[in-house]
C-alpha cells in the first residue's frame, strides 16, 4: 500500500489547504467497529486512538480523511479569534535526529533537509505560526467535519489566544472560547503551548497565567469539558502546581506539544526564514513526552485526582508506542508526525488489537 503523506511538505500551507489533502492511497479495510468497546470522557468511541491538533487536522476535509483511515480520537487543529495568515513557506521539513534527545540537547542546533534521512525513523520540525480562517468560517467547517464521523470518533475542538488581536492572552481566550462554544463541539482543548504567544516563554511555563486562561476559558464554555495542551516541563514541580492549581476547572491534559530547538540547513544557515528555532517531533521526542506522561500519571495519583483524563502525544510512529503509552496509564493516544509519514498507522494499531 502507498505511504503517501496525507500532507505535502513542499507545497505552502495555503496551497495544501486550499488543494488538499494531496494523499491519494487505498483506503485499509478496518476491523469491525465497535464504537461501545472504550470509553473517552463518556463518549463511546471505536478506540482511545487519533490525531493531535495539527495540519493534517486542519479544515473538514482533512478530517474526513484522516475519519476514514481509521483515527478515532481527532482534535481539529487550533482556531483563533481572528483570521490568522501564520509564518511564511516553508513550513515543515524532516530533521537529522537518529537519536533521542534529552533535555540538555534543547539548546543544540539540528539540521534540516526537505528529504527525510536515511536510516532513521521519522522526527520533523515544523514552523506554521497556526494559520486560522475568520471564526464564522472555521465554526462553520467544524460543523462539515462532524459529519464526516464514523460512528465511535470523536472530534475535539482546539482553540488558541491570539494576544495580536489587541488584547492580553486572557481576554483573547475568553473571546475564542466564546466562539469555540457556539458550535456543537462535546470536548474543547486549550493550546497552552504554541510559540506566537506575545510572551517571553510559552505560556504553559507561566503556570499564573495558564491557569487564568483555563479558568476563563472554562467559564465561557460552560459545563462541557476542557484540556489543556501542553508541552515538556523541565521542572516537574511546575508540572504539579499546575495540576493542582486546574482541579475542578480541566478535565484533562494532552502531552506533551513539540520541542523548540535551533534549526539549521547543512550549512548552517536558518532553514525557516526569520525563525531561528522550530518545534521537533517525531520518533526523537518519544522518550521526553512519554516520561512526561508517566510523570502527569504519578502525579495524578499522588494528587488524588482519579477522574483527570491524559491524551498522551509525542513519537508516536508505530502500534507498539501506542500500547506502550496506554501501558503507563494515559486514557487515550494520539500521533501527528506517524499519522504524516504512516496513514495507514490507525488501521495497523486496530489490527493489532
Amino acid at each position: 500500500m502507498s505511504v503517501q503523506p496525507i500532507y505535502d511538505i513542499t507545497k505552502t500551507f495555503e496551497e495544501n489547504a486550499t488543494y488538499g489533502p494531496f494523499w491519494e492511497g487505498t483506503f485499509p479495510p478496518l476491523p469491525k467497529r465497535n464504537p461501545k468497546r472504550y470509553s473517552f470522557l463518556g463518549h463511546r468511541v471505536n478506540s482511545l486512538f487519533g490525531i493531535s491538533a495539527c495540519p493534517l487536522t486542519h479544515g473538514s476535509r482533512n478530517v474526513k480523511l484522516v475519519s476514514q483511515l481509521g483515527y478515532d480520537l481527532i482534535t481539529y487543529r487550533s482556531v483563533r479569534s481572528i483570521e490568522w495568515h501564520g509564518q511564511i513557506y516553508p513550513h515543515w521539513r524532516y530533521v537529522d535526529l537518529p537519536h533521542p534527545i534529552t533535555v540538555e540537547r534543547l539548546s543544540e542546533s539540528v539540521i534540516a533537509s526537505g528529504q527525510s534521512f536515511l536510516g532513521q525513523d521519522v522526527s520533523t520540525a515544523n514552523s506554521f505560526g497556526i494559520q486560522s480562517l475568520k471564526p464564522e468560517y472555521w465554526q462553520a467547517d467544524f460543523e462539515i467535519a462532524k459529519k464526516f464521523l464514523m460512528p465511535g470518533q470523536l472530534l475535539i475542538l482546539s482553540i488558541m489566544f491570539t494576544p495580536e488581536a489587541g488584547k492580553d492572552v486572557i481576554d483573547d481566550a475568553e473571546a475564542v472560547a466564546r466562539y469555540a462554544k457556539e458550535t456543537t463541539a462535546k470536548i474543547f482543548e486549550i493550546n497552552l503551548a504554541h510559540p506566537n504567544s506575545g510572551m517571553k516563554s510559552l505560556v504553559y511555563e507561566d503556570i499564573e497565567t495558564s491557569v487564568a486562561i483555563c479558568k476563563r476559558v472554562k467559564k465561557a464554555i460552560g459545563f462541557r469539558p476542557l484540556l489543556a495542551k501542553i508541552g515538556y516541563y523541565k521542572n516537574p514541580e511546575l508540572l504539579k502546581e499546575f495540576l493542582k492549581k486546574t482541579r475542578r476547572i480541566i478535565a484533562g491534559i494532552s502531552s506533551t506539544n513539540t520541542y523548540a530547538m535551533p534549526i539549521v540547513d547543512a550549512q548552517g544557515k536558518e532553514v525557516f526564514p526569520g525563525r531561528a528555532k522550530a518545534g521537533v517531533s517525531g520518533a526523537a521526542i518519544r522518550n521526553l513526552s512519554m516520561e512526561q506522561s508517566k510523570e502527569i500519571m504519578r502525579l495524578k495519583k499522588i494528587l488524588g485526582w482519579k477522574d483527570l483524563v491524559v491524551i498522551g502525544i509525542g513519537g508516536v510512529t508505530k502500534p507498539e508506542h501506542i500500547h506502550k503509552y496506554l501501558h503507563l496509564g494515559v486514557d487515550a493516544v494520539q500521533a501527528a508526525v506517524g499519522a504524516w509519514a504512516d496513514p495507514y498507522l490507525a488501521s495497523k494499531y486496530l489490527k493489532s488489537l
